[in-house]
């Protein structure tokens, strides 16, 4: 409610001076119409600004556990934490994906250690509710005794998790931890660049590459960006076999030419699919990954219909990327006549090799629909969430709705709402709805149901709204 509260301050002024002018210009006896009116499209305008920075606010996240996978009861001087969080996001009213900026703080009796996650911190997704942390610790822990190590997780201000460790300190020194592939590694063919072995170490460290034409020093860096996160840079121009010595570290790699093509997958339409509307048809795939590096010039998206047509043909596949830590995509939007489409997007790398995938799916009458449209998420403005279905609320609010019909549905045409026994219908422009509310009982019944353009009814929804009462 601060946002609310610091935009209600500035806009009270402006309230005041409005109607003075009103006042000025208007007939007494349309006065106070016209006063009432542009109250209400302040107010309205007001609380649209009030969800705009609600949908693009940090939804917290509940920290379920933390455990350290590759140390059990020793650890060396210079530990390198690797641990693995599980953790689950809340719900809160929020239109946009939102990231989580979490701070871990890794606490010793001689420093603490911040790392920012996205920001300065190694990390992968392990499964859709857990990641995986790399985290060094700069600091030379004292040997030969136990010491209390604490790992806290913080968002914004909060403290969201804490947990705390025993453990003995022995006397080794942690070796450097290789980060991807020390196997394989592919390299392109057409275009050499330089390779990138990456590890965790506090320290620099120099290295050695060997094969049976070349014996080369190499000098690690330190990444502008990791924490602790070195690399060293090699140009391979030939297949076989290099041995690389990091200082106690022994390890040989095999070099092959690209010959895989670029990876990515069709998320929107699934094949064989089909929609109930005509326009708003999406189509949405990964972003593509290559070794080689993507060749946009051989890119393309093709739509035919069943008779063969073009239809739709994009080339190159440029500037449809949108951004998101868990999932970076592609995606348009178009419309299409009532009929059979088979949709192919092809991705070449710089090597030559690539990727071409189809997916079929058809456009139906909204007719034939027969998915119920949903009320995803209702929020009263002012109001106190007083059980799943009850709210005690101001005599007037805004009323936010969030609805869908579905991936694939015909979509919601209307918003239907009984108030006190008067029966009110709206017409849905998007999937989100901002409606005016004036109580005019101490205690009121809401009831609202949806309609698709299939003839889809949801289910009703019921709500008890209580008068909140005047100061």
């Amino acid at each position: 409610m601060f946002y609310f509260r610091f935009f209600a301050k500035i806009i009270k002024p402006i309230c005041k001076i409005t109607n003075y002018n009103i006042y000025l210009k208007l007939n007494k006896g349309n006065i106070r119409k016209h006063n009432n009116n542009m109250k209400k499209l302040i107010f309205v305008f007001l609380i649209v600004i009030y969800f705009a920075i609600l949908s693009y606010s940090h939804s917290s996240i509940d920290v379920e556990s933390i455990r350290i996978i590759n140390y059990s009861n020793t650890i060396p001087i210079n530990p390198i934490f690797i641990v693995e969080m599980d953790y689950k996001i809340k719900e809160k009213l929020q239109t946009h994906h939102n990231n989580h900026n979490l701070k871990f703080i890794i606490s010793t009796p001689l420093k603490n250690e911040e790392f920012i996650l996205g920001q300065n911190t190694l990390f992968n997704h392990i499964l859709s509710n857990r990641i995986r942390l790399y985290l060094p610790v700069f600091h030379k822990l004292p040997p030969n005794r136990k010491l209390e190590i604490t790992f806290q997780v913080v968002e914004g201000k909060e403290k969201i998790f804490t947990t705390n460790i025993n453990i003995f300190v022995s006397n080794y020194q942690e070796l450097p931890i290789f980060i991807g592939n020390t196997g394989k590694i592919e390299i392109s063919r057409s275009i050499p660049r330089p390779t990138i072995i990456n590890f965790l170490h506090q320290e620099s460290q120099t290295g050695i590459i060997k094969s049976p034409k070349i014996t080369e020093k190499l000098q690690s860096k330190q990444s502008p960006q990791i924490k602790g996160l070195r690399y060293f840079e090699y140009k391979f121009r030939e297949e076989g076999k290099y041995d690389i010595t990091i200082g106690k570290t022994n390890f040989s790699v095999e070099i092959v030419f690209d010959k895989t093509p670029p990876y990515f997958i069709i998320l929107t339409p699934s094949n064989n699919s089909s929609f109930f509307r005509t326009n708003n048809i999406i189509i949405k795939w990964s972003d593509p990954q290559d070794i080689s590096g993507i060749n946009f010039s051989n890119s393309s998206l093709t739509i035919k219909n069943d008779s063969g047509e073009i239809i739709t043909n994009i080339t190159p596949l440029v500037a449809l990327n949108r951004e998101s830590s868990i999932t970076p995509y592609e995606i348009i939007t178009l419309s299409l006549k009532e009929g059979n489409y088979e949709c192919s997007i092809i991705y070449s790398d710089f090597d030559n090799n690539s990727t071409n995938i189809t997916t079929k799916f058809k456009i139906l009458p909204s007719i034939q629909d027969r998915e119920k449209p949903i009320l995803k998420k209702i929020f009263f403005e002012g109001s106190t969430k007083l059980s799943d279905n009850e709210f005690l609320v101001p005599t007037s609010t805004v009323m936010f709705i969030e609805a869908s019909d579905g991936e694939y549905g015909s979509g919601v045409k209307s918003i239907n709402y009984i108030l006190d026994n008067q029966i009110f219908s709206e017409q849905m422009l998007s999937e989100i709805k901002y409606i005016y509310l004036t109580l005019t009982n101490k205690i009121s019944t809401l009831e609202i149901w949806l309609e698709d353009y299939g003839g889809n009814s949801s289910e009703t929804n019921r709500f008890i709204l209580k008068q909140k009462s005047q100061p």
